[in-house]
């Protein structure tokens, strides 16, 4: 994994119920870490790096170090920046932040790193009609950056959210990623690496998904029908670059809107 130019002078994370965002300055970049964001579905997850300046760079940090100065012991609000800077590590309400100028100085540059991946994934979910098979249910990542990403699944936190915005459950897989050219990547038994502009899937029998569920349209397999599938989730661990590289895999969790693909659309 990149290692470009040494050392982070700051760090900062926002994490929460529904969101983990990491950020970091260096002499020459701003890393940030996507492992949750709540209502993205089809955002990416993983790693992300852009070039800063060291006035961009210098302003970030000015802006942590008020931040952390006006941060006042057992002050109350909602969740906000761990900082940590000059040796110190400190949980930064929103408010310290927003008042101090520490989103007006960071928020540019997270949005600048966020359209550079270096070891990101992004998932996509598709309905198939297979011949010989019948509807399938597609969990696919697509390896998005300049590095492979590595990666493993919760073999029981696959789900998917029906029109009504009930969620069930699919049961564990037997067989985790297999790329286009049918390579197997796994994922459930073992850490899948996915090399850089690659896309591997995770499927199921469409007649999986809500299977005995009391309020699903069910189809005649007792299962859900493609339209009755509006979202996908997951969740798992994923390598991070950078400087993050250190601390192993982390927790993620990653949306995706349900997509059908007409009948014939395959040949």
């Amino acid at each position: 994994m990149s290692d470009e130019a040494g050392s982070p002078r700051l760090l900062a994370r926002v994490r929460g119920p529904e969101s983990d965002v990491a950020f970091a300055v260096t002499d020459a970049a701003c890393w940030v870490a996507v492992l949750r964001r709540p209502g993205t579905a089809g955002d990416t997850v993983g790693t992300f790096r852009a070039s800063c300046s060291s006035v961009e760079a210098d302003a970030a940090l000015e802006a942590a170090r008020r931040a952390l100065a006006a941060q006042h012991d057992g002050e109350s609000g909602d969740v906000g920046w761990s900082i940590d800077l000059d040796g110190r590590s400190v949980l930064v309400s929103h408010g310290t932040a927003v008042d101090e100028g520490l989103d007006a100085a960071v928020d540019p540059l997270i949005a600048r790193a966020l359209a550079s991946p270096v070891a990101a994934v992004r998932l996509e979910a598709h309905v198939v009609d297979v011949p010989g098979m019948g509807a399938m249910l597609g969990f696919t990542f697509a390896s998005l950056g300049t590095e492979p990403t590595s990666l493993r699944f919760d073999a029981d936190r696959f789900q998917v959210t029906d029109a009504a915005g009930s969620a069930f459950a699919l049961p564990a897989p037997s067989l985790g990623l297999v790329d286009g050219d049918g390579t197997l990547r796994d994922g459930l038994h073992a850490t899948a690496e996915l090399p850089a502009d690659r896309r591997a899937t995770c499927s199921f029998p469409l007649g999986a998904a809500g299977a005995g569920g009391e309020d699903a349209g069910d189809d005649e397999r007792g299962g859900l029908v493609g339209a009755d599938l509006l979202g996908a989730a997951l969740s798992g661990s994923i390598a991070l670059a950078g400087p993050w590289s250190a601390d192993g895999i982390q927790p993620f969790t990653a949306q995706a809107s349900v997509q059908t693909v007409p009948k014939g659309a395959l040949g």
